[in-house]
């Protein structure tokens, strides 16, 4: 070095100055004027000066430094010289050729032949800087791809107790995949423990926190899918520990998998549990006729095992020998997507035992991505109906004579049978309605009852009866009533329909008869009661007016008499009044006359005129009290008073004395009831069903009070349906009865 060979009063040995040239980082020597006296070969390679170049300059003139790097090497001069240690700080040199070098100087005060000087070493920061860049854009990238991978991804610290078990661990990175799935925001998990973001995680019978603490802290990678309780969802997971306490998750939500594959199992499960509650013979088989699904009934139809079942015995097995040419002809048909008959392929069938049985067989392809891959199909053992097919035969000579018309359809509804009163009525001949389908002769409109209310019937309760209109091929229409029975095997399994028919025409007519006769006793009880009134009115008339003394004063005898007469004078007009209402009912034609009034205004006003009969007959009548205000409602007055009046009067009428009635009121978000309940007779059980009826009076009723005609609640309930309202009672006998009717609050 030139410090050692030349400089002076400085000597030095040869091996030092080897030694010193041979390391890798470059050193500098300055004085304490900041003069450059010296400097190793990695300092010339570093700055491509020869370190005679750069001798005697001060280092503030050497233009090696940036004027930032500068300022700096200044500070850091002063502080040499006080006998300070400095660095290392980052500077950028400047070399010969004009490039920017990153380097590190560490500056230290040393004395050489008892003389102060400052040694540099500097360290070349240049692949360290390039490194780092790679750095930065290989953590830009991990960044991107962090937060665009398709999984949910998030790095964890797990949380030990003093024993060193896991009870928690606290979130350090998730990426928006994790955000996704989970419902949890990256502000919200970072920095925080499990427990705090997702309560009660601990206390999943998944256990989160035990599981991740054995990959933490063993290390060792798990796999697995699991249903995450907190968050009401699947997920499978990938676990690992990059770090001993630190474990890292990469998931996703299989959510949507897991239902469909529930979905599909399930579906799996309840055709095979379907499958085997049916009575029939279901199974499926392989494009080579083995059997890959038989149920229950199947095996036992057949007489064949489980243990045959798994070892896969073959669907042409199942038929006698001599039907295997048309067998395998069908279910050619059948995989070349041709329509198999409505009504099957019968075949004679064989049993493990070879014992043969007459069945019949419905087959369709099972489809996979569009190809045929086996057949599914029913057998059912047909021998009961062939049984009944012979039966028939003995019924055809019965119902030929028969005046009813009288038929037969297999359980797709087509026509096996019909005698000439049927054919007659459908306007075909017998040869030609054999297997047409009975729909073709109903109307359209009432084709839709058939399918939905008829035929289910029948199939569940085993019979339908009621009118149902027919219709002939050249659409005349026939009244008729239809007996339809569902015909059943010995063993209870269903084999037809039939039908026995009557031709109400004649019914019809007479009902017409019957109608017009009906509108005329309406016309003829509207005419006398308009005649019958104005001779009331006389009469009521002449009653009030010797009632009130204007031809002389009456003796109490007289009074009595003439107060009774007047009574039965209300009581026919009130009669007559009902008789037009029930009229008007019939006709669909009540006339109401509404306005929002205070039904507990106006059911408290009615309540009064019964005041004197509560009394006369000890009766303790109340009100209770309804909480809260009541709205309006919209009414024909006249009428719920009647229909109240009437309630009220029969409670009064059949309680005994000292009884007690009491009327309640509620409402609801679109109604206001009103009860009326009294510790009066009753009705009894079996005469409940009747009690809304016309002309209608319970037993006891008529017992207890031999007038009326059994008007006053049919025509209650007309009016309160008329005003969109229901009305109802309960009631035990000889304890009494609540009657209740509620109506529409206006809107």
């Amino acid at each position: 070095m030139f410090l050692m060979k030349k400089g002076k009063n400085i000597n030095k040995a040869d091996e030092l100055e080897v030694l010193i040239n041979s390391l890798p980082d470059a050193l500098y020597i300055l004085d304490m004027e900041g003069q450059i006296v010296d400097g190793n070969i990695s300092a010339e390679e570093l700055l491509g000066y020869k370190k005679e170049e750069l001798i005697g300059k001060s280092f503030r003139d050497a233009k090696l430094l940036t004027a930032k790097g500068l300022a700096l090497a200044n500070d850091r001069f002063k502080k040499n010289l006080k006998g300070k240690a400095t660095g290392p700080d980052e500077y950028i040199f400047i070399s010969k050729k004009g490039e920017k070098i990153p380097v590190e100087i560490k500056a230290i005060p040393i004395r050489l032949a008892d003389k102060a000087f400052i040694l540099g070493v500097i360290k070349d920061m240049s692949s360290i800087k390039s490194t780092e860049k790679e750095l930065e854009k290989t953590q830009i990238n991990y960044r991107l791809l962090f937060d665009n991978m398709v999984n949910g991804f998030a790095y964890h610290k797990i949380e030990v107790n003093k024993a060193g078990k896991p009870v928690d661990y606290t979130f350090l990175e998730i990426n928006k995949a994790f955000e996704k799935y989970t419902g949890i925001k990256k502000k919200q998990a970072i920095g925080r423990k499990v427990t705090e973001v997702l309560p009660g995680i601990e206390k999943d019978p998944a256990d989160w926190i035990g599981r991740y603490g054995e990959v933490a802290l063993k290390g060792k990678p798990i796999k697995f899918e699991q249903f995450a309780e907190p968050l009401k969802k699947w997920f499978s997971v990938y676990a690992y520990s990059p770090e001993k306490g630190y474990f890292a998750t990469i998931f996703e939500d299989i959510t949507e998998h897991k239902e469909a594959e529930d979905t599909l199992k399930e579906s799996e499960k309840r055709f095979r549990d379907l499958a085997n509650l049916l009575p029939e013979a279901i199974y499926e088989m392989n494009l080579e006729g083995k059997i890959t699904f038989a149920n229950k009934i199947s095996l036992k139809v057949f007489g064949y095992t489980e243990q045959d079942y798994i070892n896969g015995f073959n669907a042409f097995q199942m038929v006698a020998p001599e039907e295997l040419p048309k067998m395998k002809e069908n279910i050619g048909n059948i995989l070349k997507g041709k329509t198999a008959p409505r009504s099957g392929n019968e075949y004679l069938a064989m049993r493990k035992d070879k014992s043969t049985f007459p069945t019949v067989m419905f087959s369709s392809p099972i489809m996979h991505e569009g190809k045929a891959v086996g057949i599914r199909g029913i057998a059912i053992d047909i021998t009961e109906r062939k049984k009944a097919e012979n039966e028939i035969v003995i019924f055809k000579k019965f119902a030929e004579t028969s005046s009813l018309g009288h038929g037969f359809a297999d359980l797709n509804g087509d026509i096996i049978y019909a005698n000439s009163t049927l054919c007659r009525i459908a306007g075909v001949s017998p040869n030609k309605i054999l297997g047409t389908n009975v729909s073709t002769y109903y109307p359209d409109e009432y084709k839709k009852k058939l399918a939905e209310e008829v035929l289910p019937t029948v199939a569940k309760e085993g019979k339908w009866l009621g009118e149902l209109p027919m219709m002939s091929v050249d659409g005349k229409i026939t009244p008729t009533i239809q007996n339809v029975s569902l015909i059943k095997s010995e063993d209870g399994e269903p084999l037809y329909f039939g039908n026995a028919i009557t031709d109400i025409t004649e019914l019809k007519q007479a009902e017409e008869k019957l109608k017009n006769l009906d509108m005329l006793k309406s016309r003829f009880i509207t005419a006398l009661t308009h005649v019958i009134r104005t001779p009331l009115s006389e009469i009521r008339w002449g009653l009030e007016t010797l009632l009130s003394g204007d031809f002389g004063e009456l003796s109490s005898e007289q009074e009595n008499f003439l107060r009774r007469t007047l009574e039965s004078e209300e009581s026919i007009s009130g009669l007559i009044t009902n008789m037009n209402l029930v009229l008007d009912i019939e006709r669909n034609k009540i006339l109401l006359e509404k306005v929002s009034v205070s039904i507990l205004s106006h059911i408290k006003a009615v309540i009064g005129e019964y005041s004197a009969e509560c009394k006369s007959k000890q009766l303790t009548c109340t009100v209770d009290p309804p909480k809260g205000k009541y709205p309006a409602v919209k009414i024909d007055p006249g009428k719920i008073k009647f229909v109240f009046g009437l309630l009220y009067d029969n409670a009064i009428k059949y309680s005994p004395k000292q009884g007690k009635i009491v009327v309640k009121f509620s409402k609801s978000k679109s109604n206001i009831t009103v009860k009326i309940i009294d510790t009066g007779i009753g009705i009894p059980e079996e005469e409940q069903t009747n009690i809304f009826e016309r002309f209608f009076r319970a037993s006891n009723a008529q017992a207890m009070h031999t007038n009326g005609v059994g008007l006053g609640l049919f025509i209650a309930k007309a009016i309160v349906e008329a005003h969109e309202g229901e009305i109802g009672f309960e009631s035990t006998e000889s304890k009494g009865s609540t009657f209740w009717f509620s109506l529409p609050i206006s809107k």
